[in-house]
């Protein structure tokens, strides 16, 4: 068998055969928590994370959706989101009827900055989601008090951060729920599509369960609305597979970043890791491109590197420009202005400036690595 990216074969295929096998793909209907595969994911993560509570969902959107509105975010509310980083950020906040406050981010490390944060505080702001973005937590200690301050909630989107440390603890354990992302490019997959939320809540917990299984406490005991967020046991039995690889991969990565950042030339600036992050895990190596010492801009560089074909060279491994707007440019935002304000000077400067790459991903080789320095340098030298 051939193994996609090196991150999942036969192991992955022998615990999808044990649950063709054993003939149930999907036991809610007989059991609210889920069949025995589902219960297995969600106890070994919470285990592997250190928290109480771990719910599986069908993707990392759903788990956003299950969060917010197990924490009791409804039409009024205001919440607090970085403008960079996936939609679904935000886009849930507006599915939830609520408000989307965007604050700005720190133009280092491009993580929400807890003094914008401070700014736009109201008495309609009921949470804050700090985005651990490609990999390196947020200012948490910070983020922290400003909730406890405030008496607000905290929900961490550790979508890209899994593994990820500040100040030794894992991303995902600071805040009242915590969601992580398990589709095909993250550190690790649940047959292409997949979510955690985590909590030490109990209630935010429960919540989040019923809320996934169309809020029903048992087959048609329904007492307010739901969806059908569940996910499937062969989700579950090939993500169990993959957690217990993480740590390999997450260590495998970690090598090839600092690898090839040290090998990077002089235009292509290297991210800047804060000293409160113990571990940058590197999903993404989110660069900044000078282009005065390049002598060329950014997107005449990225065409250049597509043209050399360093986005073909190993299936998955790509170069680009990272998030290339705020998301409220994106079309819908830009329609429909009454759902969110807010005014973002520095997260509007980065998308110019960024290039990105996830060649360090397991199974890539030092070798891989200095391949795409030496398409870098080619590119710079001679066009």
């Amino acid at each position: 068998m051939t193994f996609r990216l090196g991150r999942w074969g036969w192991e992955e295929l022998e615990a999808i055969k044990s649950v063709l096998q054993e003939g149930s793909l999907s036991s809610f209907y007989r059991n609210p928590y889920g069949g025995k595969w589902v219960q297995k994911f969600e106890k070994a993560f919470a285990e592997w994370l250190g928290v109480k509570h771990a719910i599986s969902v069908c993707n990392g959107t759903a788990a956003l959706h299950t969060a917010y509105l197990a924490c009791y975010i409804k039409p009024g509310d205001e919440v607090i989101v970085p403008p960079l980083t996936f939609v679904s950020t935000a886009s849930m906040v507006l599915a939830c009827g609520a408000k989307i406050v965007f604050a700005d981010v720190d133009p280092q490390t491009y993580n929400i900055d807890p003094e914008s944060v401070k700014e736009l505080i109201t008495p309609k702001t009921k949470a804050i989601v700090p985005v651990h973005l490609i990999g390196q937590p947020a200012e948490m200690d910070a983020l922290c008090d400003i909730a406890e301050d405030n008496d607000l909630i905290l929900i961490e989107d550790a979508c890209q951060a899994l593994a990820s440390e500040y100040k030794g603890k894992k991303a995902g354990t600071f805040g009242h729920a915590a969601v992580f992302s398990f589709q095909e490019t993250k550190q690790i997959s649940t047959l292409g599509e997949g979510g955690m939320i985590v909590t030490n809540d109990d209630n935010i917990a429960e919540r989040c369960r019923r809320i996934r299984n169309n809020a029903a406490k048992y087959f048609l005991d329904v007492d307010f609305f739901g969806y059908n967020y569940r996910m499937t046991e062969a989700q579950a039995a090939f993500g169990l597979v993959q957690l217990s690889k993480l740590d390999m991969f997450i260590e495998r990565e970690i090598e090839n970043a600092e690898y090839s950042i040290k090998k990077l030339p002089d235009a292509i600036i290297p991210p800047f890791v804060h000293p409160n992050t113990t571990r940058h895990t590197y999903y993404i190596v989110g660069c900044i491109f000078d282009e005065e010492e390049a002598g060329m801009s950014r997107d005449e560089f990225l065409q250049r590197a597509n043209e050399k074909g360093l986005n073909e060279l190993r299936p998955g491994r790509t170069v680009g420009g990272g998030y290339s707007e705020v998301i409220y440019h994106l079309p819908y935002f830009q329609k429909h202005k009454d759902c969110w304000r807010g005014k973002c000077p520095n997260a509007e400067e980065l998308p110019k400036k960024w290039l990105w790459y996830d060649w360090v991903r397991f199974p890539s080789t030092k070798r891989d690595m200095d391949v795409l320095i030496e398409g870098f340098n080619e590119i710079l030298e001679f066009g």
